[in-house]
């Protein structure tokens, strides 16, 4: 009732002081008829003399009308400005000292108080001047109204006074005194009728029968909280099962000699697949994080090999909506961490991928630098920066509220759970970080994010140049500041060998400057698309031009077409580069273009033929034998697919038991309750383990083979003669990796698994 009567008396003094507001309002716009009405007469005079038909009779005209406000200033007890293109035209000599911000304010009247005075300020325009008139009137001037509202607050507080005090004694008399009867009613009934018990007594058989009631309502909980991470871990599974299918198929499908049409159907269903499984993914872990059931992991990574995997998966929505796409760490950022890089890239991920969603055009750049570092720890802080449509203001508190859009109607046209800040900001408080957002309407939004990593032991390893330092002198062409980062951040030792501009104009006056001081730019890094014509364009005059045409070009771009490289070939560019850029990449393509020579057969350098290049170094290791234990007829089809492109041989078991079967008899073992009539060659190099199988399940067949290799063949953990276990499981929920390292297994895969994914995962456990 208090809380009542505080809230209604504040109420009706706003409503007081509303209405004194508008008593001045209407003062102060009377005067601006008055002097409104006077302006006008001056002019209306003004056009009857006929003086309106040259530029120095409108300037009388101007001044005769200043004069009028002026005067009527003065007449009335008003101070102010005329204000004409932000110029002061007229400024009254007493006028008291303000904030200028006040003129900007969207009100028409602002109150203000200087040297303990009050003044009111009324803006408003004159039209046929294009004047902004701002008048300035002493509170003094509403004395009268002032002390009408002051006693008119006094007497609302005594009234509301004595009401809640008629309040509180009908509430004393009505309510709290049957209470207290009853109260004592029931005291007394609950007090022992018999002898013996005493009060203590009686206090400590209802404490024990509460801690009974509580245990079971903790085991209540404990039940409801077990069957639904079962549920989840079920339909994780349910779930990834089918969907392994969907997405295999449609990426072996794709590497078959297909029409125009076909090709053009199995691109929309592995892209409608790889949608619909972020859509699960997003599902899953936002119910995974709501039991308490996301998994963390703390293992050795390389920050930059893994954000520049992040940029292979959107390049291909950058290609498509034709956006710019940069990635930069700047150099004092320590590259070897300890910690968890997939729920990094996951939350990496969802504000790339959220912000490439926005952006028509324009660019999206994901920028890493250090916020802290200790000998042991370092502090990122990563900038996700993009120029799409921007967020009001007004929706920024709840953009990572659970299924929260900034506009339900962009859905339609953007798609999207509102699941991916949501969890990315769950996922960012697990991993004690802080996450954040800035933005302007119509100009862009900046996603950020701080988050503390362990530094791994080893020296990271430092880039050298291909040739001296002081033979190198290189500029970058790009209108993107991020952009341009990334080169002058790839070469530290070249420091103030290095130039930047961001036209093509811009660059062509820096090269001839350096020319004619015979320092002339050994290499010239371009963007595609510059302000004041495209790269293309600023090559070929560069070449045309004797002075500078000595230089090597390297162009790079965001989205290109079929046929660049012939063509800037033959313009006379030396490299050809996708974006993002990445330093490694960088690095080889330096060594690369400054040992061309110059004939017209020479090959351009790509990305491509780099990778190739590293390609050739590497020795491919030799077909395998892996045993594939699989119950899904579908899963067997792409996995044995799948295995078979890469080169290696496979055998297959419908479940656990005919896992353990085929691994006995490989090794032409003799086991009680193992015998088969099929014959196998060779022993198995790996064995691709499914979690959940009939009659015998993954995590039983993998303890069941090192039982074997510990008893039967005296194989120790860690020998090289221990056969590989990799799980291939549809299961994701927190727990079942730990389950499947646990039971002996060597590693983890969930599916869908595509073809990379397996390989790499092989690779490793060979190398082990």
């Amino acid at each position: 009732m208090l809380v009542f009567g505080i809230i209604l008396f504040f109420l009706i003094t706003t409503l007081l002081d509303d209405f004194f507001l508008a008593g001045v309002q209407s003062d102060m716009q009377s005067s601006t008829r008055s002097i409104t009405n006077s302006c006008d007469r001056a002019i209306d005079e003004l056009i009857q003399k006929g003086r309106m038909a040259n530029p120095i009779a409108l300037r009388i005209k101007k001044a005769k009308t200043a004069d009028v406000v002026s005067d009527y200033m003065r007449a009335n007890n008003l101070t102010g400005v005329i204000i004409e293109n932000n110029t002061e035209i007229y400024h009254s000599e007493d006028i008291p000292e303000f904030d200028k911000g006040y003129l900007s304010a969207p009100d028409n009247i602002v109150e203000f108080e200087e040297k303990d005075k009050k003044y009111y300020i009324f803006k408003f325009e004159f039209e046929p001047w294009n004047w902004k008139i701002i008048l300035v009137k002493n509170a003094v001037s509403y004395s009268a109204l002032i002390t009408k509202l002051e006693s008119t607050y006094i007497i609302t507080g005594i009234l509301l006074f004595v009401y809640l005090v008629l309040q509180i004694f009908y509430l004393r008399r009505n309510i709290n005194v049957p209470v207290r009867k009853i109260i004592n009613s029931l005291n007394k009934k609950r007090q022992p009728n018999y002898k013996g018990v005493n009060e203590f007594e009686f206090l400590s058989n209802h404490i024990s029968s509460m801690m009974d009631s509580l245990q079971e309502k903790t085991k209540q909980a404990k039940a409801a909280n077990k069957a639904k991470s079962e549920f989840l871990a079920n339909m994780s599974h349910e779930i990834r099962t089918p969907m392994n299918g969907v997405v295999g198929m449609s990426e072996m499908l794709l590497e078959t000699k297909l029409t125009p049409e076909q090709l053009d159907f199995a691109e929309s269903i592995k892209i409608s697949a790889d949608s619909l499984i972020t859509i699960i993914n997003d599902i899953l872990d936002f119910s995974k994080i709501e039991a308490g059931k996301l998994e963390f992991e703390k293992i050795d990574f390389d920050l930059r090999l893994t954000l520049e995997n992040l940029s292979e998966l959107l390049l291909i929505t950058a290609d498509e909506k034709e956006v710019e796409l940069i990635c930069l760490i700047h150099n004092n950022v320590p590259e070897k961490l300890r910690g968890d890089p997939g729920r990094l890239r996951q939350v990496l991920t969802n504000l790339a991928g959220n912000a490439m969603k926005f952006v028509e055009k324009g660019e999206v750049s994901i920028e890493v630098s250090k916020k802290h570092e200790t000998e042991s720890n370092v502090t990122l802080f990563i900038k996700i920066k993009d120029t799409g449509i921007g967020i009001p203001e007004e929706k920024l508190n709840s953009l990572f509220e659970s299924f929260s859009q900034v506009d339900t109607s962009t859905t339609r046209k953007y798609g999207g759970t509102g699941l991916g800040l949501t969890i990315s900001k769950q996922i960012v408080d697990l991993m004690n970080g802080r996450i954040g957002v800035e933005s302007e309407l119509g100009v862009g939004s900046t996603f950020w994010i701080e988050i503390n990593f362990e530094k791994q032991k080893r020296s990271e390893k430092k880039d050298s140049l291909p040739i001296e330092k002081d033979e190198i002198r290189m500029l970058v062409v790009d209108p993107s500041r991020v952009s341009r980062l990334v080169y002058t951040e790839a070469f530290p030792q070249l420091k103030n060998r290095i130039d930047e501009a961001k036209t093509g104009g811009k660059a062509l006056g820096i090269m001839k400057n350096a020319a004619k001081k015979n320092d002339p730019y050994k290499i010239i890094f371009m963007n595609m698309h510059l302000p004041d014509m495209t790269g293309e364009e600023l090559g070929k005059r560069i070449k045309k031009d004797p002075e500078i045409a000595e230089s090597i070009l390297v162009i790079a771009t965001s989205y290109g077409s079929r046929g660049d490289v012939a063509r800037l070939k033959n313009v006379g560019f030396y490299g050809y580069l996708r974006k993002p850029v990445k330093k490694e990449m960088l690095l080889n393509c330096l060594k690369e273009v400054l040992n061309i020579e110059e004939d017209l057969h020479r090959e351009m350098v790509t990305q491509h033929s780099i990778e190739e290049k590293k390609a050739e170094k590497v020795i491919e290791s030799k077909p395998l034998y892996i045993l594939l234990a699989e119950d899904n007829k579908m899963n067997q089809k792409v996995a044995v697919n799948m295995l078979k492109k890469i080169g290696h041989k496979i055998e297959i078991a419908n479940n656990g038991k005919e896992a353990v079967q085929a691994f006995v008899t490989s090794r032409e073992l003799s086991i009680a309750g193992y015998q088969t009539e099929k014959k196998i060659e060779n022993p198995f190099d790996i064995v691709l383990m499914d979690g959940q199988m009939p009659i015998m399940s993954g995590i039983e067949a993998t303890k069941e083979i090192r039982r074997i290799e510990r008893d039967v063949l005296k194989i120790t953990e860690g020998s090289s003669k221990r056969i590989s276990i990799i799980a291939l499981t549809a299961n994701a929920m927190k727990g079942a990796k730990e389950k499947c390292l646990e039971s002996g297994m060597d590693d983890f895969i969930s599916k869908p698994i595509t073809r990379k994914k397996l390989s790499d995962v092989i690779k490793k456990c060979i190398g082990k």
